[in-house]
């Protein structure tokens, strides 16, 4: 059943590729089998695999490891791809119908078996983003193998003429994996339930089926994708997702009221250092915040005694050890690809002004996060710094390029190539922050209110038009400004805002609709 590029269930190409870099003596077949061996049994009894418990296991130190395998991400790939590759055979089998009516079948039924494993759950409660990273890019290794195993098994019914597709086959693929993992690990991309009829009725669409020629998925209870239960579900099926995730209330907290979103980083314990956690939950709290209408102004700022500390030790380290972290496994957020980027990126794409309130430090990637406001105010002690270079690196997240317009050109060079450290006062004077406050924080608060009583439609149409300032042309700016204004006049938001400034009251304005 498996087509032949994804059946390497031992060894696999992503392995394979990272077997001789910088030097290093090659893995042999069975060091490589032994060591996937071992990191599945660590991870089938839901215990964290380790690459120094890995090495010590295998009789090497831990870089040859990384050489061999790249990291951690890719030893798990093989992992969850030698539970994953069983389960969508046994799918395959049982599977009902014939042409389309089967591959939407085997889609539910393997969507159903991943909802009811258990062999995941600890694994993605601990490590909700790398397991995503793992399991949705095709750097993770699980992915690919399964778009050309559903490839395979879209081409096999084609050829037996029993399906006729309207979409190119690696097209079709495509979209029926992403929609299964969009309802299958729903949990942790939206907080909602898993739904693996949902994953059966969305394949049964995109491949022209009506919904009653398919099978309902299997109840709880019933057997491994619709067959009879497994001897060791552990390994037959790929485990479910927690029913609830916690990661981001855990790293960011959120909270709306009239129509202010307050926004803070809440690992106060460590500085709200950056790590992977606190990346995916800037950024899922900023596409929820930018999905909701009643949003028009958001204060960004960090409990405890800092902004931001930045990127985490941890990281660091494992930058110094030759970790290259995947590539996000969403879409891009404007010009940003890489989740770290994203996470600062976020704010500056939101549709709505961001007030940052930045008090203690704001170092590295903390202070990249404030830069996508569109207002900081400091306290005039704040310490802030791009002290990438004196790890050995450059700034990223957008850093070096959120820089151009705030400051002069000469003026970033010097913040970067020195990592120099300067106070909120000084970062005033260059034009890296709006103004000083003794309150930071109630001053962001004061102004996003006083922000947030104008006509939303108004304020979103001004954030657009000052984010292309010298990014277009002066022409195509113009139009834009033409375009904005036509949009507004003569709304009822608009009328509001003449009458209520005539008659001396409050506004009250309609928010935008619901996306």
């Amino acid at each position: 059943m498996c087509h032949p590029s994804v059946m390497m269930r031992g060894g696999g190409e992503v392995g394979r590729t990272q077997s001789r870099v910088n030097g290093a003596r090659p893995v042999s077949d069975g060091q490589r089998e032994a060591i996937i061996a071992r990191a599945r049994e660590t991870f089938l009894r839901h215990e964290r695999v380790e690459m120094n418990e890995l090495a010590e296991h295998a009789g090497v130190n831990r870089n040859t490891l990384f050489r061999w395998f790249g990291g951690r991400d890719r030893i798990l790939g093989e992992v969850i791809w030698s539970i994953t590759e069983p389960t969508l055979d046994r799918c395959a089998q049982r599977a009902k119908g014939t042409g389309a009516v089967r591959i939407a079948n085997v889609m539910g039924d393997f969507a159903a078996a991943a909802n009811r494993g258990k062999a995941f759950v600890p694994f993605v409660r601990s490590e909700p983003q790398r397991a995503m990273r793992v399991m949705t890019t095709r750097a993770g290794g699980v992915h690919g193998r399964i778009l050309d195993w559903i490839v395979s098994l879209v081409d096999a019914e084609i050829e037996a003429g029993r399906f006729r597709p309207e979409l190119p086959v690696h097209d079709l693929a495509y979209l029926l994996l992403r929609t299964a993992e969009a309802f299958v690990y729903s949990p942790v991309i939206t907080g909602e339930e898993p739904d693996a009829e949902k994953v059966r009725m969305a394949a049964a669409a995109l491949l022209g089926v009506a919904s009653e020629f398919v099978d309902p998925a299997p109840r709880a209870g019933d057997g491994a994708a619709g067959g009879a239960p497994s001897s060791r579900p552990e390994e037959a099926e790929p485990g479910a997702l927690p029913e609830q995730h916690s990661s981001v209330q855990e790293r960011v907290r959120c909270s709306v009221e009239g129509g202010v979103a307050d926004v803070r980083l809440a690992r106060a314990e460590k500085l709200n250092a950056l790590d992977d956690a606190m990346f995916e939950a800037l950024i899922a709290t900023g596409q929820r915040l930018a999905a909701d209408p009643s949003v028009r102004v958001v204060v960004l700022s960090g409990e405890g005694r800092a902004f931001s500390a930045g990127i985490e030790f941890d990281r660091l380290r494992q930058m110094r050890d030759g970790f290259q972290h995947a590539p996000s496994a969403r879409g891009p957020i404007g010009p940003a690809s890489a989740t770290a980027q994203q996470a600062a990126h976020v704010w500056t794409t939101l549709p709505v002004p961001v007030v940052a309130a930045v008090h203690g430090v704001a170092f590295g990637g903390g202070l990249r996060i404030a830069l996508g406001a569109d207002v900081r105010i400091v306290h005039p002690s704040t310490e802030l710094s791009l002290m990438e270079v004196k790890g050995g690196i450059v700034p990223d997240m957008t850093g070096t390029q959120l820089l151009d317009g705030l400051v002069r050109r000469d003026v970033a060079k010097e913040l970067i190539y020195t990592g120099r450290i300067i106070d909120g006062t000084e970062a005033v004077q260059i034009g890296l922050a709006t103004r000083c406050s003794d309150d930071p924080h109630g001053a962001a608060v004061e102004l996003a209110r006083e922000i947030a009583s104008k006509n939303p439609f108004a304020l979103r149409r001004s954030k657009v038009l000052t984010e292309l300032a010298g990014r277009v042309s002066l022409a195509d700016g113009s139009a834009e400004e033409q375009a904005a204004i036509a949009s507004l006049i003569g709304t009822a938001n608009q009328s509001e805002a003449v009458s209520a400034n005539s008659e001396d009251r409050a506004p009250t304005f309609a928010d935008p609709p619901t996306a």
